[in-house]
C-alpha cells in the first residue's frame, strides 16, 4: 500500500500499487525507487536520510522549461506522506546542494509528464531559502 508509515527492517523492500519502492539499509535511511513505464524499469529517485530527501542530479536533468529540477510525483507523494519536510537537490557535476522545503514544492512546483511519468518540478529560484540559510 502506498504511503505506509512503518519502519522497514534492514534489506526489506516495500512495493506499492503505484510501483514505489522503499528499500531500507538502516532505520533512519532508505532509498526511494519508482517504475518508469517508458524505460520499463525501476528508476532510483533519491535517498531519505534522517528525515531529509536527497536527490542527486546530472546536468541533463535540468529542465529549462521550469528553470529547475524534478522529482517523480509518486516519490514526492511518499516524501510528503512520510512527514519529510526538507529536500536537497545535489548537482553531481559541481557537488552544489540546492535546499528547499516540501511546502515550497507544493506552493511553487509544477506537475508535468514528459513521457516518463508525472514529475513535480521546482525552479532553482525557490531553493536555498531563509530557513536553510539559518541551518548552515
Amino acid at each position: 500500500m502506498f504511503g505506509v508509515q512503518r519502519r522497514l527492517g534492514v534489506g526489506d523492500v516495500e512495493r506499492n500499487v503505484n510501483m514505489a519502492i522503499k528499500k531500507s539499509f538502516r532505520p533512519d535511511q532508505y532509498k526511494l525507487i519508482t517504475f518508469d513505464s517508458e524505460k520499463d524499469k525501476d528508476v532510483y529517485c533519491g535517498d531519505v536520510v534522517k528525515g531529509v530527501f536527497y536527490r542527486h542530479v546530472f546536468p541533463e536533468h535540468y529542465m529549462r522549461v521550469f528553470g529547475g529540477y524534478g522529482i517523480q510525483e509518486v516519490a514526492f507523494q511518499e516524501i510528503q506522506s512520510s512527514g519529510i519536510t526538507k529536500v536537497v537537490i545535489v548537482k553531481t557535476d559541481t557537488n552544489e546542494s540546492l535546499k528547499s522545503e516540501v511546502d515550497t514544492w507544493l506552493e511553487h512546483g509544477k506537475v508535468a509528464d514528459y513521457g516518463h511519468g508525472k514529475q513535480r518540478f521546482l525552479s532553482v529560484k525557490y531553493m536555498n531559502g531563509p530557513v536553510w540559510k539559518s541551518l548552515q
